[in-house]
């Protein structure tokens, strides 16, 4: 077996779908995903997912 293409969460391909790009932070209480998008909007990215999809 190999390493093979990482599967990235539905949040961070919803985020990317959006035209916008990943941002992955280190926070006190582990990484954060958070999705910036193109009009200058930067939010946590399952949040964003669940406003979508929720």
């Amino acid at each position: 077996m190999g390493g093979g293409a990482q599967v990235a969460n539905p949040a961070s391909e919803y985020c990317i779908a959006q035209g916008g790009e990943l941002e992955i932070v280190d926070e006190a209480n582990g990484q954060v995903g958070y999705c910036n998008l193109p009009d200058g909007t930067r939010i946590e990215e399952w949040e964003f997912f669940n406003q979508a999809n929720g």
